[in-house]
């Protein structure tokens, strides 16, 4: 008997958040700000204590198109590094970058949803060198000296808490790039964490 009310409050709590969650619906825009942590997506166990967390702001501006779906386009200011091998040598080099993308978002529930981005990505800053097994006078190029960087941002966010019209985000974030080097990692993970508000 405990089970069966247990369950029958779960199942109220949660139609009871259907109601209290964002409503998608033709023409209406909403904004979402906040802050971006990133990170190489790079295995290598002796570079591992330069393998830190980056921080960054975004900003997220979605066009609802119907109940299920919407266009979305992304600005993200931050930093990224980028790891590249020869042999058993590593060298890295971090940059800043203004990273912009434009894709679509489909909303599986009013709380949970998943994007897909097509994003281009742009050097906004000095270069450092972050990690390197070579000697001083070597000249390894990465990713972090091109000018402009392109690739897919794939998504996937959920709403955690809501206020009247605004409502706590938190969204996964994954970065696949097409212009790496040859074996370079400049792929990279992100976690946003941000404030949903409508615009229109």
């Amino acid at each position: 008997m405990t089970n069966t009310k247990s369950s029958i409050l779960a199942l109220f709590l949660f139609a009871s958040l259907r109601v209290f969650a964002y409503a998608p619906q033709e023409g209406q825009v909403a904004a979402q700000l906040g802050a971006l942590m990133t990170q190489t997506d790079f295995n290598n166990s002796h570079v591992a204590r330069d393998r830190r967390f980056e921080g960054g702001t975004g900003l997220i501006i979605t066009g609802d198109i119907d109940p299920k779906s919407s266009l979305e386009i992304s600005f993200f200011n931050l930093y990224k590094s980028y790891y590249r091998k020869q042999g058993n040598q590593v060298f890295g080099q971090k940059t800043a970058l203004i990273h912009i993308a434009m894709g679509y978002r489909w909303w599986h529930h009013p709380k949970y949803s998943t994007s897909l981005s097509f994003f281009s990505a742009y050097a906004n800053g000095n270069i450092q060198n972050v990690y390197s097994d070579f000697a001083s006078n070597t000249e390894i190029k990465t990713s972090a000296q091109d000018d402009v960087e392109y690739g897919f941002d794939f998504a996937a966010q959920a709403e955690v808490y809501e206020f009247k019209n605004y409502a706590f985000i938190v969204e996964t974030r994954y970065a696949l790039s097409l212009t790496n080097k040859t074996e370079e990692s400049g792929n990279h993970l992100g976690l946003f964490l941000g404030i949903r508000f409508p615009v229109q």
